[in-house]
């Protein structure tokens, strides 16, 4: 059985992990303030979010696109949320996605 300080423990690890490789990934990216486990990266355009989570949805990931009228217009946003069965070969593939699908984006 896990106790909650391994679990702690397995979650800072993959935080970190999560944001070590979003500076090598996604460098320009524009990303919510916030250190919880629960991370919006801003993509501007309900198109363009929809877009970015379908490419991650496509390959099982669970990414939600948060839109407006929800979030302000210029504000929308992707959710990802970061857990401790996460492994580092999948945030891997997430963050490899994104780079991807916002490659004009983040040059612009």
């Amino acid at each position: 059985m896990t106790t909650n300080t391994e679990n702690r423990t397995q979650l800072y690890k993959r935080l970190t992990y999560f944001r070590q490789r979003v500076d090598e990934l996604l460098p320009g990216a524009r990303w919510t303030n916030s250190l919880s486990p629960i991370r919006c990266l801003l993509i501007p355009g309900n198109e363009q979010a929809r877009y970015v989570a379908s490419q991650a949805q496509a390959v099982g990931l669970d990414v939600r696109a948060i839109l407006s009228p929800t979030v302000p217009a210029g504000q929308e946003r992707l959710r990802l949320c970061i857990h401790t069965f996460n492994t580092n070969e999948e945030i891997d593939r997430l963050l490899t996605i994104l780079q991807t699908a916002l490659v004009g984006e983040l040059n612009a």
